[in-house]
């Protein structure tokens, strides 16, 4: 492209076309419909002759033929040097960043988490008390012990076989930073289906605020749907507030009922009289649930 502008004399966007070209699958004869204008387009050039114009566009469309294919490879091939050295040498933080570039379209998530796991990483289960909207990192220590209340009994041992690749003490403190180690990976609300974009600031707000003490809580500071609390309670987000999470699935309906206005889990219809409606409604009591 820099070829087309500086020398031939294309446009931005001409060169772009000119590129585009070059990557088709019949891109000789693409090629050819330029071929005149980036001549003249370089016979415009000071000292330039048609013989030397002729030979650069042979030279540019010869590379038409394998430079699409050379690129990518070269891409690639940063790429995964890349990645593979901060799977090495920064495992929590890089697990973090795949499962925040969601979705990609080629490892689910609880493949990547797996898969840290065999290399030592603690990953952390979602927690209203403890996760933010997005995945990130947590501070486990360096002593291989958790701290109490981290959601997991103890860390991974990591996987010892030529197919899982450990980097050795030395290489570590040669090529990683000293704030790399001991880090877990406290998985985000926002892996819960239903959980969307739109929850995040409110969420991540409420977290701020303090730690969630009833399912009450939690149903009226998330604003989240019926459906949502129980994917919840049944991925053991709730468990940090200490109850069963059979109890928390009995007391749902109840607890949605008594904190958004309704009954029996079915939102209470106004009458359409006026008296009745003056009457004192039980949408207008936040009792708290029963056990």
């Amino acid at each position: 492209m820099k070829i087309a502008i500086d020398v031939a004399g294309f446009s931005p966007a001409e060169s772009d076309r000119f590129r585009r070209a070059m990557g088709t699958w019949r891109s000789s004869r693409e090629m050819e419909k330029l071929h005149r204008q980036f001549v003249e387009g370089c016979l415009r050039q000071p000292g330039m002759t048609e013989p030397v114009a002729e030979e650069l566009f042979r030279q540019v469309a010869a590379f038409a033929s394998f430079g699409f294919a050379k690129s990518h490879a070269a891409a690639f091939a940063r790429t995964a040097y890349e990645s593979a050295f901060l799977k090495l040498f920064y495992p929590a933080q890089f697990l973090v960043g795949l499962i925040n570039a969601q979705p990609m379209g080629f490892y689910p998530v609880e493949v990547l988490a797996n898969d840290a796991k065999r290399h030592g990483v603690a990953v952390l289960p979602v927690d209203v008390n403890a996760s933010a909207y997005r995945t990130v990192t947590e501070w486990v220590g360096i002593n291989g012990l958790l701290p109490d209340g981290a959601g997991i009994d103890r860390r991974p041992e990591p996987v010892r076989s030529p197919a899982c690749v450990m980097p050795s003490p030395g290489a570590r403190r040669r090529w990683a930073a000293e704030s790399a180690t001991g880090w877990g990976v406290r998985l985000g609300l926002g892996l819960v289906k239903g959980i969307g974009d739109e929850q995040a600031e409110r969420l991540d707000a409420e977290l701020a605020r303090g730690p969630y003490r009833s399912l009450a809580e939690v149903v009226e500071r998330t604003a989240l749907g019926e459906e949502v609390v129980e994917r919840l309670i049944r991925a053991g987000a709730l468990d940090s507030l200490g109850a069963p999470r059979r109890q928390l699935l009995w007391q749902l309906r109840e607890v949605m009922g008594a904190t958004r206005g309704r009954m029996d889990g079915r939102a209470l219809r106004a009458s359409a009289r006026a008296s009745k409606r003056a009457a004192g409604r039980p949408m207008d009591l936040r009792l708290p649930p029963t056990d």
